[in-house]
């Protein structure tokens, strides 16, 4: 029975990619949000918009999003590594997930295959949701085999 878990698991994650895939690397956004009412801080660099001020964009929807979309992997890793991860390495593993996609997002800007912010406050949201998806599985068990 466990194997067919973890076979569910590992399928899971492979649609949890495929679907970050689509929401962060398709040429246009694939969903609409309403419009922000203010100006973002960007530079560009190449043909890239750059977002640089940290938590510029807290009030709006697609933080809140990006924090969303990040849930589900670190609920994942919980559940995959019997390890307890102490903050900082969860912390470092989240600022990673989310430079890796602002990354590929910048690359694909610069060859023009897609039309995408390059934003730290993406990578501040989906650091904090990889964080909560973690620390709700583990709050979970705690509280179901803690008895």
């Amino acid at each position: 029975m466990k194997k067919y878990f973890y076979i569910v698991i590992w399928i899971l994650l492979l649609i949890f990619i495929g679907t970050v895939g689509y929401l962060c690397f398709s040429p246009n956004l694939p969903i609409n949000l309403p419009a922000d009412n203010h100006q973002i801080s960007h530079i560009i660099i190449g043909k890239a918009l750059v977002a640089y001020v940290p938590f510029q964009e807290i009030d709006q929807l697609g933080f809140w999003l990006n924090i969303l979309m990040a849930v589900p992997l670190g609920i994942i890793i919980a559940v995959i590594t019997k390890y307890q991860w102490k903050l900082k390495l969860l912390t470092l593993i989240g600022i990673v997930f989310g430079c890796l996609i602002e990354l590929t997002q910048f690359i694909l800007d610069n060859l023009l295959l897609a039309h995408r912010w390059v934003d730290i406050n993406d990578v501040i949201a989906n650091s904090l949701g990889f964080i909560i998806g973690y620390s709700l599985i583990k709050l979970i068990n705690a509280k179901l085999f803690s008895k």
